[in-house]
């Protein structure tokens, strides 16, 4: 194993990496983490300033990802 790689992802490919990632960790645990896929999923919906922000995740070997820095979305009543 070579180690795990960095990556900025925007727009649908965030949204595709972000969402893989929150589904393993909920098959992984029931309870951890702080949001579930479905929510992201659900913000997508609502132009936001943040959508074209890059956002940081980490992938292993694989493609997979295995880690993410803090996801901004601009959460509010004004958009965008």
């Amino acid at each position: 194993m070579r180690g795990m790689r960095e990556e900025h992802r925007v727009g649908i490919y965030y949204l595709e990496a972000v969402t893989a990632l929150l589904r393993r960790v909920r098959t992984a645990h029931p309870t951890k983490g702080l949001y579930q896929a479905a929510e992201l999923q659900w913000w997508w919906s609502i132009p936001r300033r943040t959508d074209s922000l890059g956002q940081l995740l980490w992938f292993d070997d694989e493609g997979r990802p295995e880690a993410a820095a803090i996801m901004a979305v601009t959460i509010g009543t004004q958009y965008p």
